[in-house]
């Protein structure tokens, strides 16, 4: 599967995900942190925790409170859901280049009159 397929196969699973399921979480948290190219550290960070936290999390030793687990889906979701759009922009941008005018065909700006 194409990275931008399990981006998308992440954030359907966060959209879907039932917040007592502890399972679900640490499974999560694994694939998010891979495929945002997080560690620990940064992780914990994010959320003021400690990085043997978040090892445990992802480890799925431990799980944090469900109200908890509903903010670190949202930042994965968030994130997630940003690198479809740019990776889609991506796609999108030599469609985007052709129709732009080179700069050549741009008038300056003493052209436009002030």
């Amino acid at each position: 599967m194409s990275e931008q397929g399990k981006l998308k196969d992440l954030k359907a699973r966060i959209e879907g995900v039932d917040l007592q399921d502890a399972g679900a979480f640490h499974e999560i948290v694994g694939e998010g942190m891979l495929l945002l190219r997080l560690d620990d550290t940064q992780l914990a960070r994010q959320f003021d925790m400690s990085r043997p936290s978040v090892n445990r999390w992802r480890s799925g030793r431990n799980a944090p409170h469900p109200s908890i687990r509903k903010h670190v889906y949202a930042f994965f979701k968030k994130k997630v859901a940003k690198l479809i759009d740019v990776k889609r922009d991506d796609d999108d941008n030599d469609i985007v280049t052709k129709a732009l005018p080179r700069s050549s065909d741009r008038p300056s700006v003493s052209a436009r009159g002030r």
